[in-house]
Parts: structure tokens; sequence; C-alpha cells
């Protein structure tokens, strides 16, 4: 079955989510909260759905969760008809995030927070385990999903699809040590990359993992 979920993940900021149950399964079941990547669709992309509909037939509890200037969380629109005022999706996380500057926010806060909540949530339902919880994403998704691990220890298990975003990866101290300092909070909880062979991408993912084996190889857990 699938469930429309609509959630505050701080006084009056809306989050829009999918919750997919399995049927004809014993519960409890792990939690999967699924970062939509970079569509106008969100949640409703179709590959995000089919995506989600494979964890749900595997047994899992999936929640789909939308990003702020995404599928039903347009910030900017006109009221009367709600088309957007701000192109959807990277131009809306653009306009959002850079006035969040001025007072010490960031559009990967807001989406981090979002993602916090929602496994807040999702460990109010019976029929998900909470030592169980595992988070999957792609795009900016993906970086989100790396994000979402690194600040909350309930998450047990990552997947990040190929992980980056102009403005979720902009933080107020710069990009790549704030970014390095921030993954080493994964280690030691299992974590993957998924990366096409043919993307042109692996050398710069790769380079994540690279900042991450030696937080690993310090708290005992080996490559596998």
């Amino acid at each position: 079955t699938i469930e429309k979920l609509i959630f505050q993940s701080q006084p009056g900021y809306h989050c829009t989510a999918n919750v997919y149950v399995p049927r004809h399964r014993p519960f409890p079941q792990p939690g999967v909260l699924f970062t939509c990547g970079h569509s106008p669709h969100g949640k409703a992309a179709p590959l995000y759905h089919e995506a989600c509909l494979g964890l749900v037939l595997k047994g899992y509890v999936v929640l789909a969760l939308d990003s702020m200037g995404q599928g039903e969380r347009s910030e900017y629109f006109e009221p009367d008809t709600g088309r957007p005022i701000v192109p959807l999706t990277v131009s809306q996380h653009h306009y959002l995030s850079r006035p969040s500057w001025l007072v010490g926010r960031s559009l990967a806060g807001y989406r981090v927070r979002d993602a916090n909540r929602a496994v807040d949530y999702l460990l109010t339902r019976p029929e998900v385990d909470p030592k169980r919880i595992a988070v999957v994403g792609n795009s900016g998704g993906g970086i989100m999903a790396l994000l979402a691990t690194a600040t909350d220890p309930r998450i047990q298990v990552c997947a990040a699809a190929h992980p980056g975003g102009s403005m979720e990866e902009t933080y107020l101290t710069g990009k790549e040590l704030a970014e390095a300092d921030l993954l080493s909070l994964i280690a030691p909880r299992p974590c993957l990359f998924i990366v096409g062979e043919k993307s042109g991408e692996e050398s710069k993912h790769r380079r994540k993992m690279d900042w991450m084996r030696p937080f690993y190889r310090g708290l005992g857990a080996d490559d596998d």
C-alpha cells in the first residue's frame, strides 16, 4: 500500500512524502528513507517510484521524501494557479539557499532536518524495526543520504548513487574540507557508493570514499 504523508520538519515547514508498506509480511521489517534527487516530479518521478516499489517488494517499509523545490513542495509559486515562479529543482534550491547564508543556514541543513524528522516518523510505525534503518538516494538525494547518515546515528546503512548537488554540497565553511569532516562521521556503518561505469564520474565519487577510508580503518572496519 502507498500512503500519503505530510509532516512538519520544523514549525510551519511542511514536508510531503509517500510511505510504501509491504503486504503479507511479518512485521517489523527494516525501514528505508528514500531521499529523492533532482527531479521536478520529486517522489513521483517514474524511476524513483520504481526504486521504491523494488524496495517494498523486498519487504522494506519505505518513506520517499520530496525535497523542497520539487514534487509537491514548490516554495515559490503563484497562489491562484500553483505555477512555479522560480523553476523547480536546482533553481529553487539556489533561490532558497542564498539568503539562508545571512542567518547561518543552508539548503543542506534544511534537507538534513527534513531527513532526521522523517526517521522520527519511521520509528513511530509499528511495521518498522527501529534497529534496522537505512537511507537510499540518488544525485542530490545521494549526497543527502550521506549527510543524513552522518548526522543521525539511528541510520545503520547508507546507499548513495552519484551523490552531489551544487547547493547541497555548499557549506558555510567551504566545500571539500567541510564535506570530508561530515563524511567521516558515517564510519564504521556500512556505506555503498553506486556509480555508473560509463558516467565519467567515478573519480570524484571515489575521492569521497578515499576521505572516509581512514576513519573506517581507525575504527576497526575493513573495506568489506
